[in-house]
């Protein structure tokens, strides 16, 4: 038997166990997204806007992760505000990513590829952007999801906290949640970068040679940037539910005032 098959087995049957019938939306909502991956390849193909493609390809992973696997519901909505919040700042800072000069192919690939046709029609400056865009989408997500989840219950055991109060309870659960998420996003660097960086040294590079390729440059900007967007997004959501939440609250109660 196939192993991947086995392993999507083991995958299932533990999302199953853990999520009852909540996994079957959440195995969905994986194979939903990457179907999406390979749109978004299919268009890169076509020559469509690349990084226009990805924020569309972005903003329908998130939506299919927040509410096809969550469900439409207050916290899933102040989570999807939270990371349209951070698409704009993304945008805004994005271009600054130039100036590392990542773009193309790296020394160790253009050895693979050397037999290959590398005149690729291709803007390789915004590729690199937009693969940064998607490889933090899933921290942007998780930690979003996380601090919206948390305040909820916070608001749902005490429906009657102020704002400002909401907001102090909501950053102390993204505080705890930033430490866990930097430890996870570290050690996944390592884990991905440490086979390449044993290369280097068995080459015999220097230090100085070693932080300066462009193979370990990439890495490392993407673990930075990807923590970075889990460091910005924590706050906006813990702003954004602690408002949504305690408005829908007050509009709760007036409702009920009416009414009586």
């Amino acid at each position: 038997m196939n192993v991947l098959f086995v392993l999507a087995l083991v995958l299932a049957a533990s999302v199953f166990m853990v999520c009852g019938t909540q996994g079957f939306y959440t195995i969905l909502g994986i194979f939903a997204n990457i179907g999406v991956f390979f749109l978004l390849v299919f268009g890169f193909h076509q020559r469509w806007p690349i990084l226009w493609l990805t924020v569309a390809g972005f903003l329908v992973i998130s939506l299919i992760t927040l509410f096809f696997v969550n469900g439409w519901n207050l916290q899933m909505q102040a989570a999807f505000i939270s990371v349209l919040l951070f698409l704009l700042v993304f945008l805004c800072v994005v271009p600054l990513t130039a100036r590392f000069s990542i773009q193309g192919f790296t020394a160790v690939e253009l050895d693979e590829l050397s037999h290959l046709d590398t005149t690729i029609p291709i803007d390789f400056g915004t590729l690199s952007q937009s693969l940064l865009l998607i490889s933090l989408s899933g921290a942007v997500l998780d930690a979003s999801v996380a601090v919206s989840s948390g305040t909820f219950e916070v608001f749902r055991l005490n429906p009657d906290l102020s704002f400002q109060a909401l907001v102090r309870s909501s950053l102390t659960i993204a505080k705890k949640i930033l430490a866990s998420t930097v430890i996870t996003l570290l050690f996944a660097f390592i884990g991905s970068t440490l086979a390449l960086v044993i290369w280097f040294i068995d080459l015999e590079h220097t230090f100085q040679q070693i932080i300066n390729e462009k193979a370990f440059v990439m890495e490392y900007l993407s673990a930075i940037l990807t923590t970075a967007a889990a460091v910005l997004v924590l706050p906006i959501t813990s702003f954004i539910s602690s408002f949504v939440f305690t408005r829908r609250g007050k509009a709760t109660r007036v409702g009920e005032k009416v009414t009586t």
